[in-house]
């Protein structure tokens, strides 16, 4: 693969760190091999969670289940964290969400 994702938890905040394999490494300090810096963030969790959830539907839509079996083989789209994102977010807003059709 050429990027790696690293998650870490402070407080009410999600530090996310993105490591691109593909770009050139950096050269090392001293007698350590190159390194690949990470690119560093900050979100709160229901931002994180929001613009997650908001992506998932955007796969979703452009390309459907089926689709995404095609493109991510092995990997079915993850529909059940996919509905409970939109459970917790309806929980938060009082509001219910549009239901999901197969395939």
């Amino acid at each position: 693969m050429g990027h790696s994702l690293r998650l870490r938890r402070h407080g009410e905040r999600l530090r996310i760190e993105v490591v691109c394999l593909l770009l050139p490494a950096v050269p090392p300090q001293g007698d350590g091999p190159p390194e690949h810096p990470p690119t560093t963030f900050e979100k709160t969790l229901p931002h994180f969670a929001t613009r997650v959830r908001h992506l998932l539907a955007a796969v979703l839509k452009r390309w459907g289940m089926e689709g995404y079996r095609e493109i991510w083989p092995p990997h079915e789209f993850p529909l059940q964290e996919y509905r409970a994102l939109g459970d917790l977010f309806d929980e938060r807003s009082g509001q219910t969400a549009e239901p999901i059709a197969e395939s």
